[in-house]
C-alpha cells in the first residue's frame, strides 16, 4: 500500500509537467510469502491466501490505472503488466506450473517465459491476443521510441540490448 501510494503521488506530480515520464512499479505480491493484507483476506472466490494476494494485486493495478486517468494522462500512456520469472514450482502450496522446461531460478524457457498484459487506450485493440515474443529488455527501447527520445541521445559508452517493439 505504501508503494502504491508513492506511485500515485508520483503520477500526480509527473502528469503536471509537459514531459513524457516513465514509471516502473514493482509488486512483491504473489511472490514468497503470499499473505494477503488483512483488507483482502478471504476476498478471492477460493478464500485462499495466494489467490487473495492476487485480488490485492489486481486492486493496486486498478488504483494506478485510475490515478493515470484522474491525472488526465491515461489516453496517452502505455501500461504493461508482467512477471519477472516463471513459476516457482517447488513452493507448495503456492506452486505454479509451466508446460516448458524449467521454472523460476532457471534460464530455461519455463523460467523466463511469462505472460504480459499490454494496455494503451486507442492503440491496442481490447482482447487482442498474441503469442509473439517480446523480451522484457525491449520495454526500454520501446519506451524511448514512444517518448520520442533518439537512441543517439543515450550515453554511447555502453551497449543497449533491446528491439523497439512499437510495431508489435
Amino acid at each position: 500500500q505504501v508503494l502504491a501510494d508513492f506511485t500515485v503521488k508520483k503520477i500526480q506530480e509527473m502528469a503536471k509537467g509537459d514531459q513524457p515520464f516513465f514509471i516502473e512499479h514493482c509488486f512483491m505480491k504473489v511472490h514468497c510469502d503470499n499473505f494477503a493484507h488483512p483488507d483482502f483476506q478471504g476476498k478471492s472466490a477460493s478464500k485462499y491466501p495466494y489467490k487473495d494476494a492476487v485480488v490485492e494485486l489486481d486492486h493496486h493495478v486498478g488504483v494506478l490505472v485510475a490515478a493515470l486517468e484522474k491525472a488526465g494522462v491515461l489516453d496517452n500512456t502505455f501500461v504493461f503488466v508482467t512477471s519477472d520469472n516463471g513459476p516457482q514450482m517447488d513452493g507448495w502450496p503456492d506452486a505454479g506450473y509451466t508446460p516448458f522446461r524449467g521454472a523460476k531460478g532457471t534460464t530455461f524457457e519455463g523460467g523466463i517465459r511469462v505472460p504480459g498484459i499490454a494496455y494503451w487506450q486507442g492503440m491496442i485493440a481490447p482482447a487482442r491476443e498474441s503469442d509473439g515474443i517480446f523480451d522484457l529488455m525491449d520495454l526500454f527501447g520501446t519506451a524511448l521510441h514512444l517518448a520520442e527520445v533518439p537512441t543517439d541521445a543515450l550515453p554511447q559508452d555502453r551497449y543497449y540490448d533491446f528491439i523497439n517493439q512499437t510495431s508489435f
